[in-house]
């Protein structure tokens, strides 16, 4: 990971941990187990991804991995910790300066759900001619487990 990239990523983690948030509790389970993230490939290139997963002001996952191409175009993180927790995920294509990190509070986008399956996509950007990557975050599925 670029020295920028991971400053960008561990400053974005700080404050959002300072701002805080309320979330409806009787919508969403105060705490989330995470089975899963799967990161999947739709370019013809391999791309470097930056994910950090935290639990309230801990570190649970931070990696940079390169993701294939087909036929092989998916990375999956599933050594993450069995015990339910606030879960905040950022993620990010550090080699590109037009990509937005992502930011989900997991507990949040849970719903009822209190197992969750995530998966990211990394795809082109339509609003940049020279096809940069972009991540999608967007799907949260039930765990199969």
């Amino acid at each position: 990971m670029k020295r920028r990239s991971a400053l960008q990523l561990g400053g974005s983690m700080l404050l959002t941990a300072l701002a805080g948030c309320s979330l409806s509790d009787s919508l969403a389970p105060a705490e989330v187990t995470v089975s899963e993230i799967t990161i999947r490939n739709r370019l013809e290139r391999a791309v470097e991804v930056s994910v950090l997963l935290t639990a309230s002001d801990e570190i649970v996952l931070w990696r940079t991995v390169t993701v294939p191409t087909a036929p092989n175009q998916f990375v999956t993180f599933d050594d993450l910790p069995a015990e339910p927790r606030k879960y905040t995920l950022y993620a990010q294509v550090p080699t590109s300066d037009t990509d937005d990190p992502i930011q989900a509070d997991l507990v949040e986008d849970a719903g009822d759900q209190s197992c969750l399956e995530v998966r990211l996509e990394i795809t082109s950007n339509p609003q940049n001619d020279r096809s940069e990557p972009t991540l999608v975050y967007g799907s949260i599925g039930q765990c199969n487990r």
